[in-house]
Order: structure tokens, then sequence, then C-alpha cells
């Protein structure tokens, strides 16, 4: 579910003294500072899991953090996480479209594309199905949230920072279990095929 997002989830787990030490979690063990060995679901059990925050807390925790990263003209609006087992067949769907979403930006929408700063030689690319330089291609609402791999669902994005910043605000959920914990996420929205934030 995983392969959208930017941020590796790690595991917060003690630091390792050696190499040796650090290979210990391949075998489900791990020491202590006695150098006992402590099985790794009691390890787990008695870790701290952090709470989530409430559906209502985590939106209001995001909006200020829209402005710190300079997200403007972004709503927040919620979706259900659903398991699916068709993303695999939806995200073939989506590489495939990505060429055509390419080509359709650049014929259709030059304008929009010189108002968010594009060249002429970049928009040339964009006919010709080559994503320019710094932009990328995004999609609104991941498939794991009920997004569909039609051309309605995509955008283009600037890479940096912009698209890490719309990724930022959906990692902050999926890092404290806020998302696995409600079924729930925040997902950033907006308006038009191009954004620039």
């Amino acid at each position: 579910m995983l392969e959208w997002t930017h941020r590796k989830i790690q595991n917060k787990s003690q630091s390792f003294s050696s190499l040796a030490d650090a290979y210990d979690d391949l075998l489900y063990e791990y020491k202590d500072e006695n150098n006992s060995n402590i099985k790794h679901d009691q390890l787990l059990a008695s870790q701290d899991t952090p709470q989530s925050s409430s559906i209502d807390n985590m939106k209001a925790e995001l909006l200020p953090l829209l402005e710190v990263l300079g997200l403007s003209n972004i709503t927040l609006k919620l979706y259900p996480l659903i398991n699916t087992e068709e993303t695999h067949i939806k995200y073939e769907q989506y590489r495939h479209n990505i060429p055509t979403f390419l080509r359709l930006i650049g014929e259709n929408c030059s304008e929009e594309c010189r108002n968010c700063g594009m060249s002429d030689k970049a928009i040339s690319l964009l006919c010709q199905e080559i994503c320019p330089e710094n932009y990328t291609h995004h999609l609104k609402i991941p498939f794991n949230f009920g997004g569909m791999a039609n051309l309605s669902n995509f955008s283009l994005v600037k890479t940096h920072p912009t698209h890490d910043n719309l990724h930022q605000i959906i990692d902050i959920q999926l890092e404290n279990n806020f998302t696995f914990e409600r079924g729930q996420i925040w997902l950033p929205m907006f308006q038009g095929k191009i954004y620039n934030g």
C-alpha cells in the first residue's frame, strides 16, 4: 500500500552497538542492555505505540502545515482507506495513461502551463509525452483511498518542493498511525490539472 509514499515508515527500535547486533532483528530477537535475549513479540508489546489524533484534531494539525509548506489553494478532504486487490491493475493502467495525460496537458493547457512558469520548450516536451524537468505526474487520490487510474485523477505538479510537500501531508498521517487506526486520511486537494503551489 505504501508504494506511493515518499518516506519509508521506520519502526523505531533501539540503537545497536555492533553490526552483529543489528542483524539480530532478522532472527526476531533483540538484545537488551544486559545482553539477554528478548523475543520480538515481547519487545513490540513493551513499546509505547503513540495514539493517533482524532479526525478533527488531525485536520487542525495539518491546516497550519499547509501554510508552512507553501501549499496555497489547497483544501483537505477526508477519504476512507480501501483495501483493494485491484491496486496492481490500477497501477498498470496508471503507468499506461501517463503519456496520454502529458500529451493532453501540452496540447490543451499551454496557457495554464505558461502561467505556472513553464517554457515553450517544456510545453513542447509535454506534447511529445515527456515530463519536463522538475515536474512530475501526481495522483490526486491514491488507489488505496478510492482513486482511479483515469485521467481525471491525474495532475502535473512541480517535483521540488511542491510534490514533496504534498506527500508530507500524507506521510505525517501514515507515520503517526492516524490512517491505519482511523481507516481514513486527509488528502490535499486542488483545482485544475496543474498545481504550482
